[in-house]
């Protein structure tokens, strides 16, 4: 069983996602503040919200009942301070405290208390403290309202998505609820299952003192209706200076600072953990559009352009030509006037192609444009034969071109870019997320962390494994990440016979990466050159592991090299070169002290190459300078890394 610690830690680590299902509407969570509305008796005094999290569903029960007190309590320290950040006023307190131990919770009685999505979190071995602690501090006619997953729903994540489990994740059954009613002295009013996606079963159940309430039916009228979204944002961005993304970005809302939009092609990806660098570190008030290369939407998922304009504009994206439809520029006028109408500054561009197709709307608005280059933009073939020309304008515009690595460098002045307008800047570390661990546990485990795709090669570092697993049968390799070579690499760790000795993790939220790198011995990528020429750029995942100090095992391949000191802090072989990939992974094996020494000198190098503050810092100045019209600063032309 987790430690109380652990379990606190991992909530912290959900704050944004929690921010995010407040402001876009978790249909879960939304479902289960409605129950409790619905159960919520006129006479309502004072209200105990036990795991409320960031506050909503106390602020949705404060407000039904304006004149009752409410207490939030939750584990989580971060949780707590957001809430009160959010909702906090003289009628509602939220607290740090573990409802398993009474003498954190507030005493007093409650005429209503709320188990939210809570009860399943309880260990069964701890559900008897809780029932105590409730029936010390329940009103004698008070109500308790629990929601929480059925037990069919529990055994299909189990099955098949094992890592949305959280630390504790019990079952709770009609039996259990009618036990918890039993120890409160009352009764089981009410228990149904609502379907909230399909196949996605939750309890809503009512435990009551009181003598007088009776079985509810379902469906019952609910008490109102929720926030709207709009007003949840403006709460948001009133209180929190951020505005939050479906998927928990949080971009800085700055009135004293200039606004820049980020346009990414991509809604959301796991693995592009440097475009959310940007977007909420950078400091300025930022917006975001995604969509395509040429964006369609804002970061609410709002329309940049008119319904008739989206239309033609996806048509001619369909067309498989290099020719663009006349719509084209109907398009870009769109996307300008949007730009104008937020009082855009200035764009970043987030990959060479989305900055190409930007390039006709920033010429209209009269915009400065920003592009940073990744990897597959700036190596895979068709790739620049299709924008072959569209580069050659956008470098003639463009204010400033960022690269990650000394050979991506060489390249995209090689395809026409003005040496004087590039900027190398390997994408930087959290330094303060990723740590070595404060007590060293590191286990025979190597860790790989990244797409499933050719150019990480991740079949080759499969059979690299396999060779060192013959001489030590105790090691185990963890990957982290999905794509379409995921299937074909757990057939091969079967026919390998390794398959029981490697985990094939879902892809992770950075907070449990680092708790990964942190317990790994050593971290592997057998990066290449894809057969189109697609290559790494500044493999974020390496510069991370490094930072926990991790020795990086890895390929003599672009960005690496920049990033990994061979025999210093790693060690590298050439790509395909499986032999020596295998003899390394055993040397590490053999030699633990040699393993600590190149991870040790790992984390110094880190420290002083990738800080993230150094990195988002070079394109803030850049920015700056391309807003004030002025050339770059002779500073940024200075490569931030010298190549290893």
């Amino acid at each position: 069983m987790p430690e109380r610690s652990q379990i606190s830690r991992y909530y912290d680590d959900r704050q944004q996602h929690l921010l995010a299902d407040y402001v876009h509407s978790n249909p879960r969570t939304a479902s289960a503040i409605r129950h409790a509305l619905s159960q919520l008796p006129a006479s309502t005094s004072s209200i105990l919200d036990i795991g409320c999290g960031i506050g909503w569903s106390t602020h949705e029960l404060a407000r039904r009942r304006p004149r009752a007190t409410a207490i939030g309590v939750d584990l989580s320290p971060q949780a707590v301070a957001t809430a009160n950040r959010l909702f906090g006023s003289d009628a509602i307190r939220f607290l740090v405290a573990d409802a398993r131990m009474a003498d954190q919770v507030p005493a007093g009685l409650f005429s209503f208390v709320a188990l939210l999505d809570v009860y399943e979190h309880i260990p069964v071995a701890d559900r008897p403290a809780l029932h105590r602690l409730l029936r010390d501090r329940l009103a004698p006619d008070g109500t308790v309202v629990v929601t929480c997953p059925t037990p069919e729903h529990q055994a299909f994540l189990r099955r098949q998505l094992p890592d949305s489990l959280q630390p504790v994740d019990e079952d709770v059954d009609e039996a259990a609820l009618w036990l918890l009613a039993r120890d409160l002295g009352g009764d089981l009013v009410q228990c149904n299952v609502r379907e909230i996606w399909p196949d996605v079963r939750y309890l809503h159940a009512t435990v009551s003192r009181s003598p007088q309430r009776t079985r509810r039916r379902p469906g019952v009228r609910l008490d109102g209706a929720l926030e709207s979204v709009r007003q949840r944002a403006r709460r948001v961005e009133r209180r929190l200076q951020v505005a939050v993304t479906a998927h928990g970005y949080l971009l800085p809302r700055r009135p004293d600072r200039p606004t820049i939009v980020v346009v990414a092609p991509n809604e959301y990806s796991y693995s592009e953990t440097f475009i959310r660098s940007h977007m909420e570190r950078l400091p300025f008030s930022v917006r975001f559009q995604y969509g395509g290369n040429f964006p369609i939407s804002w970061e609410d998922g709002s329309p940049i352009m008119p319904g008739l304009a989206v239309t033609r504009w996806r048509l001619s994206r369909a067309v498989e030509t290099g020719l663009r439809l006349p719509d084209r520029s109907i398009a870009s006028e769109c996307l300008a006037r949007a730009w104008r109408r937020r009082g855009v500054s200035a764009v970043l561009a987030e990959y060479g192609t989305t900055g190409a197709d930007l390039l006709a709307a920033c010429r209209r608005a009269g915009l400065p444009l920003l592009v940073h280059f990744h990897g597959f933009d700036a190596h895979h073939r068709p790739t620049l034969e299709r924008y072959a020309a569209g580069y050659r304008a956008m470098f003639e515009y463009a204010s400033a071109v960022f690269v990650v690595s000394s050979e991506m460098y060489r390249q995209v002045i090689a395809l026409g870019a003005d040496r004087e307008r590039v900027v190398l800047n390997p994408c930087g570390v959290d330094l303060d997320l990723f740590r070595p661990p404060t007590t060293p546990d590191r286990r025979a485990t190597f860790l790989a962390v990244g797409r499933f795709v050719e150019k990480k090669a991740p079949h080759l570092t499969l059979l690299a494994f396999a060779g060192a697993h013959k001489v030590h049968p105790e090691c185990r390799l963890a990957m982290i990440g999905d794509g379409p070579l995921l299937g074909s690499c757990r057939a091969l760790a079967t026919s390998l016979g390794i398959a029981a000795s490697v985990d094939f993790l879902r892809p992770q939220p950075p907070p449990e990466v680092a708790r990964w790198m942190q317990r790994s011995l050593a971290f592997v990528q057998h990066s290449v050159h894809a057969q189109d020429g697609d290559c790494e750029g500044s493999p974020v995942a390496v510069a991370e592991a490094q930072a926990c100090g991790l020795p990086v095992i890895a390929t003599r391949h672009a960005g690496i090299q920049d990033e990994v000191a061979d025999g210093q802090t790693g060690l590298l072989c050439d790509e395909l070169d499986i032999e020596s990939m295998q003899r390394h992974m055993i040397a590490v094996l053999d030699d633990r002290q040699l393993a600590v020494q190149l991870g040790s000198a790992a984390r110094e190098r880190a420290v002083a190459c990738f800080r993230n503050t150094v990195h988002i810092e070079r394109i803030a100045r850049a920015l700056d300078c391309a807003m004030a019209g002025r050339p770059l600063d002779r500073q940024l032309l200075t490569p931030a890394l010298t190549p290893v």
